[in-house]
């Protein structure tokens, strides 16, 4: 906000009253310059005797300047951003009463721009006096030289009369030129600090031949996929993983691995803690309903948490966020993906609608390598469902048919309500819009403050279903959803949307229980696979996690 704003402004004025004064300086200083010099030379040169200082003055002046006011647009950049963050915030400073220490955060960096504004304040008005006092020096100086000169006859009283004109005309560009600096320093600051975001070149780019893909089936393959975030602090700085000057990873891995592994009896014997705190289910016996293996049938079910050692290893080979993924989606299929937090199951979704690019490995949809697939018939084929979805300050109809207003606004208003009611109620959002004073009409706020949790994710998810994509994600986009909602939203799903691909991302096994094919991940990599009963057979994460699950629903309805 404070580059479109300020620095913009300041880009502005240089080019605008800055280059408009700078070129009316030099026009008038050098065309005046010459008249002098044609009524005498050696006048001339005696009241130009202080300019040969200015161009020292101008040189310090103007480094102190430019210094000054890049510390004063990046304080000014601090005081906006956070302004904005306590505003979108309120609700969580009002509920830990952090008012009083808002305010005194802002009134100390308060403080500091106005400090560094009168630093630069302070430089800026030194410019002035100086050029008035080197101009002041040539008009006294003519005023001595040419006096004596006029009593010696040297020069007639006319002659004298029009050279002190022109000295008063040629002091004014002189004083102002010190101003026109001041824009030109601002405004090269600021154009400095717009130029880094104009030179960020976007690192997804539509391919150079594009597929002949208008319309994609869903299928999907990942084959051997490698990835890790690229390190971006800010704008101003931005750190590219396959630069090999800067980061020199090694990658040791066997292509011809299966990429998916079955950790049999996965970390069996590791006593559990959850928040420091030592947890004994020794003695806990879970029926397993029919569902688990003969090895895990008649066992005694340990450790439902692992103590998971969460330290990374800082080696160049530990750095990969996904490693050696491989799984293929047919088209149609519900396919589940669950772990641990922070285990990467957000980041290989972002990598199908090419929000992210893989560093190493493939990734095919519909046989195509998705580099080949223009980024319009790859996206909107795509719906994304994230977890915290942005809801627009309109009304609910607007979000709902949002990215599909050019096709949908042209079909009848019976035909596009009938469109909206029947995603409305897939996604069990209906019954509550129903009690709104205006229905489809009703507006929501600045994110969809005036909505519940749970009704920003099932608009979210009305949304998607309104653009019609071939390919559905949902990541983690019931968690703010009671369970039986949850239910029901996901049995209309799967009856009323057969054809398209569904990938669901969840904690809770009950979500994803029902999908055709299940991967389990854990720090980067899949460890298990397969459908719900066969990743219960299995004396793994799959199972702990379900177990675990179940045991709390029952002490949930014990308690």
């Amino acid at each position: 906000m404070a580059l479109i704003t300020n620095d913009l402004d300041a880009v502005r004025n240089f080019l605008g009253p800055g280059l408009l004064n700078l070129f009316n300086t030099i026009i008038i200083f050098i065309s005046t310059l010459i008249v002098m010099f044609l009524i005498s030379i050696r006048l001339t040169l005696y009241s130009l005797i202080a300019i040969p200082v200015l161009p020292l003055i101008v040189s310090r002046l103007s480094a102190m300047l430019y210094n000054r006011f890049k510390l004063s647009q990046e304080q000014y950049a601090l005081l906006s951003a956070r302004t904005q963050e306590s505003i979108a915030g309120i609700k969580v400073v009002k509920s830990f009463t952090q008012e009083k220490n808002e305010i005194d955060t802002f009134s100390e960096l308060n403080k500091d721009y106005i400090n560094k504004n009168l630093a630069l304040a302070q430089v800026r008005s030194i410019f002035w006096p100086l050029m008035i006092l080197i101009g002041g020096i040539g008009s006294l100086v003519v005023l001595w030289i040419g006096g004596i000169q006029v009593i010696e006859r040297q020069l007639t009283l006319g002659q004298f009369v029009q050279f002190s004109a022109y000295i008063i005309a040629i002091a004014w560009p002189l004083i102002s030129l010190g101003w026109v600096i001041n824009l030109i320093q601002r405004g090269e600051v600021s154009m400095a600090r717009l130029n880094k975001i104009f030179k960020m070149k976007p690192q997804i780019k539509e391919p150079a031949s594009p597929a002949k893909l208008t319309e994609l089936k869903g299928n999907i393959v990942f084959k051997n996929v490698y990835f890790m975030y690229p390190k971006m602090a800010s704008y101003e700085s931005f750190f590219d993983p396959q630069d090999t000057k800067n980061n020199k990873l090694q990658v040791n891995y066997n292509k011809s691995s299966p990429g998916i592994k079955n950790y049999k009896n996965y970390n069996d014997n590791i006593n559990d803690t959850v928040e420091g705190k030592s947890i004994s289910t020794s003695n806990t016996k879970i029926s397993d309903n029919g569902n688990s293996g003969s090895n895990c049938r008649n066992n005694t079910i340990k450790n439902i948490t692992q103590n998971r050692d969460y330290t990374k290893d800082s080696s160049a080979g530990n750095q990969w966020i996904l490693k050696n993924i491989n799984f293929e989606i047919m088209p149609g299929m519900q396919f589940g993906i669950v772990g641990f937090t922070g285990s990467g199951k957000s980041t290989i979704v972002n990598l199908i609608p090419r929000l992210y690019e893989p560093q190493n490995g493939s990734i095919f949809i519909d046989g195509e390598d998705i580099n080949k697939i223009s980024l319009s018939v790859l996206r909107s084929n795509i719906a994304y469902v994230t977890q915290d979805p942005f809801i627009f300050s309109k009304t609910i109809k607007e979000n709902i048919i949002f990215g599909r207003e050019a096709y949908l606004l042209k079909l009848s208003e019976n035909h596009l309500n009938k469109k909206i009611l029947e995603a409305s109620k897939i996604s069990h959002l209906h019954e509550d819009i129903e009690s709104f004073p205006n229905g489809y009409q009703t507006l929501v706020g600045e994110r969809g403050i005036t909505l519940s949790g749970g009704q920003r994710q099932r608009l979210a998810i009305a949304r998607a279903l309104t653009a019609e994509p071939r390919i559905l994600i949902l990541d983690d986009s019931f968690s703010n959803i009671d369970t039986n909602t949850e239910e029901l939203i996901l049995k209309d799903l799967k009856a009323k949307t057969e054809n398209l691909t569904k990938i669901i991302i969840s904690h809770r096994i009950s979500t994803i229980k029902d999908s055709d094919l299940i991967i389990v991940i854990d720090e980067g990599e899949i460890i298990e696979t397969g459908n719900h009963k066969e990743l219960l057979k299995k004396c793994g994460v799959y199972q702990r996690l379900y177990y675990r699950q179940q045991l709390s629903e029952e002490l949930r309805e014990e308690i």
